[in-house]
């Protein structure tokens, strides 16, 4: 088709600008030299058909048309829209140093010289004496005669191809008129390369692009798509078909409503029981007739968004939950307090009241406990501590300690322990009491008749796979593993809510089921603690015959005669006040107990409640108080608050340290005190914080009255038999 043009007209109609005296007085070019233009014309034509990139066509102007026109030299500009300026691409003659390299390559800005000033116009300009040119830009040699013609794609000047003459007057107009429509088939060639190169993209595009990407209609046919779109969206996406989906008509008016892209959501069933969801983006096309279509999968996003409003929701609940649970025992404890602060009450009254004054402050203890527990884990500060413990024991003891709630509700409590499950393990004991705990107390909570049994037996990693379907191979450990396994008859759980009870601030009730107290956490804290150890937990439930949570640990079993940790040594004599005693009652009461506490109630609580095991006491409120009535005294034990003003606990403690290793002191010798930590501070720096400065434990505040006592008892005890064993029991 463009040879046709050529041959039929040699002139593209565009005003030309003339300079100098001999503009338009040379004679018209011969019939010979007409043919021989048209010849080359019809060959370049024929030529830059077989080239496809922008670089090509630009070379295949200068090296096969403009050599043929006997010009002296020839560059050919392309325009850089961004910067506003002509870069030059190709050339022939002395810019040209070989088949494609440009000698020192120039720029000329738009609007500048004769280059510059065609392609702002869009105009040729053929100057026949360039020295009466006011805008001459010297590239490689001045010269005498220029021509320069713009290329065109698209109505939009793109380039422009220049050429300069030693001789003044050279060029013609015959070689405008060639000049011109070379650039007009350069031009419609660079616009169908440029067009082929976007097709080439989009089709790419279309085939790589690893989401969905379809064109429709007006009418919703689709004109393409891609693998992706039709494989996921099945016949409807294919060419030739409409587009079925849910919500896209709605999109479609809306886009020709506004005119801008439209986004929305819609599902595709991948089988009986899933779905896939997809974001559309419908954009309308530039003329108008039709959409592209652009998908991406949110399904995990989706669900993403569900768990963070039902984790939100779940939020929500606990702390309305938390904050019933909190104010229940809060109003009881403040309630029986007025009420034990009367007088005239009957004995019978007043042990009552504190039974249940008692009750509830344990509850409430329990429920910030497990409040803390689950920061500490998910803060990533929960480490297992690991000692050798009798097994067999413990679980009696946690067994036993539930037994009078299990025969308040008339329900049975069994333990049932496998031959062969070893007696001591090796293990945080701490842990494990606290996931039996869990479990018993959750069994026996939504258990109304029959009973709740806990098993522990062996078991081989073999059976710890099959039963944890998610295990991997890897996690495979040498040390033997055993099942804890509590069984309940209680409601149970529908199998859509199991994976829920284990999540924090979930508490899942059944509608024919009455509320029950607690905040949820029980559960999500248990999960927690076995996966900390390595563990697995597995529940299995029915809705109205019960639940079986079983618990999977790798323990390493352990003889208590197999230990060969060395027991470390006593500390050597170090000088203290000597106190004549007979015995440890005798002692106990020489030697008096210093308590280091810069609160006054916890004073009170503390001192009362020792002074009636039978020990005396001393009061400390700061640590510079303890060190001074350490030296002034020999305590059997100094019970130490961290937090207190002047000198703090672990600093009086390291001050006491280190004048018990100075020895020096009126020449009297006993051994080195022990100091607890007695302090609300539970972080787990505290812990190790108070092991560095030489502690020698922690009671954490609020504390069980039977512990302090176990506590100091022994301490008081190993202090006693130390002291008399240094022969200090008499003057």
């Amino acid at each position: 088709m463009i040879l046709d043009i050529v041959r039929c007209s040699l002139w593209v109609d565009q005003s030309v600008f003339m300079y100098g005296d001999k503009a338009n007085s040379t004679p018209a070019a011969s019939l010979g030299e007409a043919e021989k233009l048209l010849d080359i014309l019809e060959k370049f034509s024929s030529s830059i058909y077989r080239n496809n990139s922008v670089d090509d066509i630009l070379w295949s102007i200068a090296s096969q048309c403009i050599a043929q026109l006997a010009f002296e030299d020839c560059v050919v500009y392309l325009l850089d829209e961004e910067r506003n300026v002509l870069v030059q691409k190709a050339a022939y003659g002395p810019k040209n140093i070989d088949y494609r390299s440009i000698f020192e390559p120039i720029e000329i800005a738009v609007g500048q010289g004769v280059v510059g000033r065609v392609a702002a116009t869009g105009k040729p300009l053929l100057i026949e004496e360039l020295s009466e040119f006011e805008d001459y830009i010297i590239d490689d040699k001045e010269r005498r005669s220029e021509l320069a013609v713009p290329i065109f794609c698209n109505e939009q000047v793109i380039g422009v191809i220049d050429s300069e003459h030693s001789l003044p007057g050279f060029f013609q107009e015959i070689h405008l008129k060639t000049l011109l429509n070379i650039a007009h088939i350069a031009g419609l060639k660079i616009g169908q390369s440029v067009a082929n190169e976007l097709s080439a993209e989009f089709r790419q595009f279309y085939l790589l692009n690893p989401n969905i990407v379809l064109q429709i209609d007006n009418l919703g046919w689709v004109v393409h798509s891609n693998p992706i779109a039709r494989d996921t969206l099945g016949p409807c996406a294919y060419p030739g078909h409409k587009l079925r989906i849910a919500g896209l008509n709605k999109a479609v008016k809306r886009v020709k409503q506004t005119g801008k892209p439209f986004k929305f959501e819609f599902e595709v069933a991948v089988d009986n029981s899933t779905e896939k969801k997809f974001k559309i983006t419908l954009t309308p096309l530039k003329d108008g007739q039709g959409y592209n279509a652009y998908g991406t999968e949110i399904t995990e996003l989706v669900e993403e968004r569900k768990r963070a409003v039902d984790a939100s929701k779940a939020k929500s609940d606990f702390l309305s939950v938390m904050s019933h649970e909190i104010r229940t025992p809060l109003n009881a404890i403040i309630g029986l307090t007025d009420l034990l602060s009367q007088e005239g009450l009957k004995e019978e009254e007043r042990k009552q009241q504190l039974k249940y004054l008692i009750f509830s402050s344990n509850h409430l203890l329990g429920l910030i406990n497990d409040i803390l527990d689950l920061d500490k884990i998910e803060s990533g500060k929960a480490e297992p501590i690991s000692s050798d413990f009798n097994l067999h024991t413990m679980l009696d003891r946690v067994v036993l300690s539930f037994r009078p709630k299990a025969n308040e509700g008339g329900i049975s409590l069994e333990l049932a322990l496998q031959s062969g499950v070893p007696e001591w393990v090796q293990a945080d004991i701490k842990w494990i009491t606290q996931i039996l705990n869990n479990l018993i107390s959750n069994a026996l909570k939504y258990t109304t008749q029959g009973g709740v049994k806990v098993e522990v037996s062996n078991v081989t990693f073999d059976q710890v796979i099959a039963l944890s379907k998610n295990s991997k191979k890897s996690e495979k450990s040498d040390s033997p593993w055993i099942r804890f396994k509590v069984t309940d008859t209680g409601r149970g759980i529908a199998s859509k809510n199991i994976n829920r009870v284990l999540n924090k601030f979930e508490q899942v009730n059944e509608p024919s089921n009455q509320r029950v107290g607690g905040t949820g956490l029980g559960l999500a804290i248990t999960k927690n603690l076995v996966e900390l150890q390595s563990g697995h937990l597995h529940v299995e439930s029915e809705v109205g015959l019960g639940s079986v949570f079983t618990v999977d640990l790798p323990l390493q079993a352990w003889k208590q005669d197999q230990s060969t940790e060395e027991i470390p040594s006593k500390p050597a004599p170090l000088t203290l006040p000597s106190v004549t005693v007979t015995n440890c009652e005798e002692h106990h009461k020489k030697c008096p107990i210093i308590i280091a506490d810069d609160n006054e109630i916890g004073q009170f609580v503390a001192d009362r409640m020792i002074k009636r095991w039978g020990y005396s006491v001393l009061l400390a409120s700061d640590g510079k108080e303890a060190v001074d009535l350490w030296k002034a005294n020999c305590p059997c034990l100094i019970l130490m608050d961290i937090h207190m003003p002047k000198m703090n606990g672990f600093k009086a403690t390291q001050a006491i340290r280190k004048l018990e290793k100075s020895g020096a002191r009126d020449g009297q010798v006993v051994v080195k005190s022990p100091i607890l930590a007695l302090t609300a501070d539970a972080a787990e720096l505290t812990a190790t914080q108070l092991k560095k400065v030489g502690m020698d434990g922690h009671i954490p505040k609020p504390f069980d009255p039977k512990h302090l006592h176990s506590q100091i008892e022994h301490h008081a005890s190993e202090l006693c038999r130390a002291f008399t064993s240094s022969g200090k029991t008499g003057e």
